[in-house]
């Protein structure tokens, strides 16, 4: 039964209308005429029945909404993922990339018409269950999985968003379900050392599919979604100080969802970015994002001193380094969460004035998200798409454009008129709370104390020999074995295989970001193996990645972005280990691809003058990828520097090499691995040289000599080419 106090007014803008229904609005506010706020149902369009709006807040109504939001959040983390897969082997646009689109086609089709969203809202358990097939493909190959999970995350998307643009009560939980929901995945990411646990093997996965079918139950029991359509203004008064425009809305709706698939995702994605190491900092990322939760009705999230503390956050983490750069993330993690839920209400509110551009509102915000997305691909390999020279290296303007996206409209006073007019406390309710603090009580802290428990652990002991240590050189191809699948435990157990080397160099390691899943090699396998790690360049540098491995004390690393005029940006760590008292310098290196040959040159050339410029008598190992023949004159600028080859007989490589200097070479060895990475490992065994035989010392001296001879003659050779030409 329609509430009495409904007015001509309020029934006209049901029919339709823009600027004259918005005027009504207007009047409506200032005349004070509003609807009864206690008992008013929902009419939709003349074609749909009128629905009730009590919802239930139940342990059982948010218990289903945090299950179905658990289960959209690891398919559409998944996603991205699984798409990059192609493009990097590819080493360009593969066209697996149009999968992206469709959502948008999707959020076309189901929001287009007053009947399909009725028919959407009303049937909400349908499309969770049909995302659930998304857990499915687990099994499946590289392009089957990215079907399914391309059809998974549509229908999971329009379960998720028809629950967010129902009537208040029904978004309200759907909306505090779905955050909490992340929060609690990330929880569990975070015991599994960035891993998704419910993709980390077959047990798990099914666990994941059991958990979401009872979530879909629970979805149907409760049948909150048979009375959430929302059609008309139930209530003018609690419409916000304004209804925002098409634009701006989609822009800051979409930034908001932008910045927390970004960034919120993944325990470490904030510390990574400003050299910190993710645990147990990441505990603070957690927490923020909830704490912005619950703040989430307080007038102050709506205030420009709230926006700023946001934009000051992105400078923050985009500018400075180290624990004041952390900070700002967390506080752009809060701040981002704490504004769901006036993004929310806006969204409905400009439904209620245009119920037939609901549509247009999501596909923009989708759009826009899809476009944030990109870029981050973009300004990251710009050497391999097209118009790279434009976006390279500059993740900053997605930072930023997504930051002031979110605070473009999210300081218009919102939560302020909402208090007043409906004069309500910001605390959230009882059930929001308790969820919360079982999630802090039942997942943060146990996973907060196994992490902490495994990185108090020892690793096994070195050898006893004295002066003797193994160094090893990799690339683990961004995590991927060669069939679209995690590589993780496979290079654990590899490194295992070759005898636990004691120093070990990782390329392609950077892969914490959206694209890739931000997931943490390097955190991983840190603390299986309980080594010291250096990450090397932080992710803002938009590098692909290197990383130290180091069983001995890492006293201190440099990192370097060498000299890239043309290529992609390569990444050096300089970093001297104390190896039971003697210091051992360690270089890792990813030079620039073979097209790039300037790049190259000057990269070699910056190796040269950082190893010439110490201590010429200092024990040192160079671990790199050089994308040179043996003979080539940028590897024999090693030479110069006073580097022995580690298998000069070994003609057949083209990208890894080991040089060491003033140090004694016992043995190399090395394995192709393409099960596992597109690449082999190689490893060579050395000896301090205060521990070795003169006579040995003796040669080695000469073998540097004929060496650096070597060099020096090509470098000859090289210039007076240079000079005829």
């Amino acid at each position: 039964m329609l509430g009495a106090g409904r007015t001509a007014e309020s029934r006209s803008l049901e029919r339709g209308g823009s600027a004259k229904q918005h005027d009504q609005v207007s009047h409506l506010r200032k005349g004070g005429r509003a609807a009864d706020k206690a008992g008013s149902e929902d009419r939709s369009a003349s074609s749909v029945p009128a629905l009730a709006t009590t919802v239930s807040w139940g342990v059982r109504g948010m218990l289903a909404d945090l299950l179905v939001g658990l289960t959209f959040w690891n398919v559409t983390t998944m996603f991205p993922d699984t798409i990059f897969y192609f493009p990097l082997f590819k080493m360009a646009i593969s066209g697996y990339e149009l999968a992206c689109t469709v959502q948008l086609i999707a959020l076309v089709c189901a929001f287009a018409s007053s009947r399909t969203r009725f028919v959407l809202t009303t049937h909400q358990p349908v499309f969770h269950f049909i995302s659930i097939v998304g857990f499915a493909s687990f099994y499946c190959g590289p392009a089957a999985k990215i079907m399914i999970l391309a059809v998974a995350e549509s229908f999971g998307g329009l379960c998720i968003w028809s629950a967010l643009t129902s009537n208040r009560q029904r978004r309200y939980r759907a909306m505090f379900g779905l955050v909490l929901s992340l929060v609690a995945l990330v929880c569990c990411k975070m015991a599994y050392i960035s891993l998704n646990p419910f993709w980390y093997n077959q047990f798990n996965n099914t666990i994941g599919i059991l958990l979401a079918v009872l979530g879909g139950l629970l979805l149907i029991l409760d049948g909150a979604y048979k009375n959430a359509l929302v059609k008309t203004i139930d209530g003018i008064e609690q419409l916000g100080p304004r209804v925002h425009g098409l634009i701006p809305l989609s822009i800051g709706y979409g930034s908001m969802w932008m910045i927390t698939r970004w960034m919120s995702t993944a325990h470490g994605v904030v510390a990574r970015w400003v050299d910190v190491y993710p645990f147990p900092a990441g505990i603070l990322c957690i927490l923020a994002t909830l704490i912005g939760l619950l703040l989430s009705r307080h007038p102050i999230v709506t205030t420009r001193i709230w926006a700023c503390l946001a934009v000051l956050g992105a400078i923050g983490l985009y500018f400075v380094s180290g624990p004041l750069g952390f900070l700002g993330g967390v506080l752009l993690l809060g701040v981002t969460a704490s504004s769901w839920l006036a993004y929310t209400d806006r969204v409905c509110d400009f439904i209620q004035v245009h119920p037939n551009s609901l549509w247009k509102l999501l596909t923009l915000a989708h759009a826009w998200v899809l476009l944030l997305e990109v870029l981050t691909v973009w300004v990251v390999a710009y050497n391999f798409v097209p118009g790279g020279t434009v976006t390279r290296e500059r993740v900053y303007l997605v930072l930023f454009a997504a930051t002031f996206g979110l605070c473009w409209v999210n300081m218009d006073g919102f939560n302020q008129h909402r208090a007043q007019s409906e004069r309500r406390s910001w605390i959230p309710r009882r059930e929001v709370l308790i969820t919360a603090g079982l999630i802090v009580v039942l997942l943060l802290a146990p996973a907060s104390v196994y992490r902490a428990q495994r990185q108090s652990g020892t690793p096994e002991p070195s050898p006893e020999i004295d002066g003797f240590f193994t160094a090893m050189i990799w690339t683990i191809h961004f995590g991927y074995d060669n069939y679209g699948e995690g590589n993780f435990d496979m290079v654990l157990d590899m490194i295992h295989r070759v005898g636990r080397p004691e120093i070990i160099g990782l390329l392609e390691t950077d892969l914490t970001r959206l694209f890739t899943g931000n997931r943490d090699l390097m955190e991983y396998l840190s603390e299986s193996l309980h080594y010291y790690e250096d990450y090397g360049p932080p992710t803002r540098d938009n590098t692909w990645g290197c990383g130290l491995l180091s069983y001995y004390p890492i006293e201190r690393a440099e990192r370097y972005l060498m000299p890239s005029p043309t290529g992609e940006l390569a990444p050096l760590i300089d970093a001297t280990v104390n190896i039971n008292g003697t210091l051992v310098d360690v270089l890792v290196a990813h030079f620039g691809n073979f097209e790039d040959t300037e790049d190259r040159r000057l990269q070699s050339e910056l190796v040269h003058n950082v190893t010439t410029s110490k201590d010429s008598d200092r024990p040192t190992i160079f671990l790199g990828y050089v994308v040179a023949r043996p003979s080539h004159e940028n590897v024999r600028k090693f030479y110069q520097a006073g580097f022995l080859d580690s298998a000069p007989h070994y003609y057949d490589r083209w990208c890894e090499y080991i040089f060491y200097k003033n140090v004694l070479l016992h043995e190399f060895s090395n394995e192709s691995v393409g099960r596992i990475s597109d690449t082999e490992w190689q490893k060579g065994y050395f000896q301090l040289s205060q521990f070795g035989d003169p006579a040995k010392l003796a040669q080695l001296d000469q073998l540097v000599d004929k060496y650096r001879m070597i060099g020096e003659n090509n470098a000859a050779a090289t210039g007076s080419r240079r000079a005829r030409q």
